[in-house]
């Protein structure tokens, strides 16, 4: 964790304030009427950019901390380091597959359909489940229409949930003990939509 916090320090004689961004945690001398530039992050570049703007706002210069380290006031941070340093860490960071952001992006695992244990990076669970959905855009529905499907897969390409439909219709049809039903089909390349029905049951490939 990274804190953004207004201190000051029992080794400095004149009692200067100062800006601290600290890792680990905060130095003991934080002020308490500096509340409103107290900032808690798991990222250096929110952290960093925090820093610089209390410094900018208060006239007050940055100083640097851990838990080992106390800031300094007679070596203070330069700012422009500190905004290169956090552009720098904002690029490497992972991002967001759907919206782009680094902030408080983790790995989801997206269990549905032909590829177990896919992960996608995102920043909540409904990002997740959009970028799935924007990586894989065709489906694959089974059962019966009106009601929760028996199967829903989703495809990278036309090709696949096309193919996954045949089959799936053929393996439909072998266990299909009644022979006077036949399968109608209902396909269109150019509309990217593949339907087979019989009686009640339903397959459908189509692009979201």
């Amino acid at each position: 964790m990274y804190y953004v916090s207004v201190q000051t320090y029992w080794h400095d004689p004149e009692g200067r304030r100062c800006v601290e961004l600290a890792r680990s945690e905060p130095s003991p001398g934080m002020l308490a009427n500096y509340n409103e530039h107290y900032v808690e992050t798991p990222h250096y570049w929110i952290a960093a950019r925090a820093a610089v703007a209390s410094s900018e706002a208060l006239g007050f210069p940055i100083t640097l901390a851990n838990s080992m380290v106390y800031g300094d006031p007679d070596d203070p941070a330069d700012p422009s380091e500190l905004l290169r340093e956090a552009q720098l860490a904002e690029d490497l960071a992972p991002k967001c597959e759907y919206c782009g952001t680094a902030d408080d992006v983790e790995t989801w695992t997206w269990y549905d359909g032909p590829y177990p244990d896919d992960e996608v990076v995102a920043c909540s669970e409904n990002h997740a489940e959009l970028a799935m959905e924007r990586r894989y855009p065709y489906v694959g529905l089974s059962g019966m229409p009106g009601y929760m499907p028996n199967q829903v897969y989703r495809f990278c390409d036309w090709s696949e949930a096309r193919r996954w439909a045949v089959d799936e219709a053929r393996r439909w049809q072998d266990q299909d003990l009644d022979e006077e039903q036949d399968w109608s089909v209902s396909y269109s390349n150019d509309a990217e939509y593949f339907t087979y029905e019989q009686g009640y049951e339903t397959i459908d490939a189509y692009k979201a």
